[in-house]
């Protein structure tokens, strides 16, 4: 009986280590500090760090050392959670492997953006006036404006929508329609 007893025990301590164990890598995998810590992933780390997302410039509630990695790349729900864990664990594979390209790839999840930023909301800046709730209407993606928004597209900093973005669906040689967007 007391064989029976020690053999459930070593079980349980082997569960509880595995729980803990898989816990902590959870916790530390979703550490922005731990995306920057690969040589290839720095530069994006660096830029987000003075970017409109970094600790720098946002200090809330919900973000208290910036909108971290996973705030914009991993897919929302039980689902997501388990999307973004085994798409990462490619990634680490890559990593190990030395199987990756440069750039970076990784564009943010399209359903994390609206969940700080409202489109209803915003419609104009001190310089321009974009409705943006009416782009979303149109689908239009954020990334089709914003891509680069946080990191450039090689790593080389925050890179704002140009007015090529704008050329994709707008006429922007009329210069009878430019206060249709800009502010001047």
């Amino acid at each position: 009986m007391a064989r029976i007893k020690l053999h459930w025990s070593i079980i349980v301590a082997i569960v509880v280590l595995l729980a803990v164990v898989s816990y902590a890598g959870i916790w530390y995998s979703e550490q922005n500090f731990f995306c920057g810590s690969c040589h290839e992933m720095k530069p994006y780390y660096n830029t987000w760090k003075v970017s409109s997302h970094g600790p720098e410039k946002v200090k809330d509630e919900k973000h208290p050392e910036g909108v971290g990695c996973h705030a914009c790349h991993s897919w929302p729900g039980f689902g997501g959670f388990i999307k973004t864990k085994y798409v990462g664990m490619i990634e680490l594979w890559k990593h190990v492997v030395k199987d990756y390209e440069t750039p970076i790839q990784g564009e943010p999840v399209e359903e994390r953006c609206v969940e700080c930023h409202d489109t209803s909301k915003i419609n104009e800046t001190e310089t321009h006036k974009i409705p943006h709730k009416k782009h979303e209407e149109m689908g239009k993606k954020c990334m089709d404006c914003h891509a680069g928004l946080v990191h450039g597209h090689n790593g080389e900093g925050e890179v704002k929508p140009t007015h090529e973005a704008c050329q994709q669906c707008h006429d922007t040689n009329d210069q009878n329609t430019c206060t249709s967007c800009h502010k001047w």
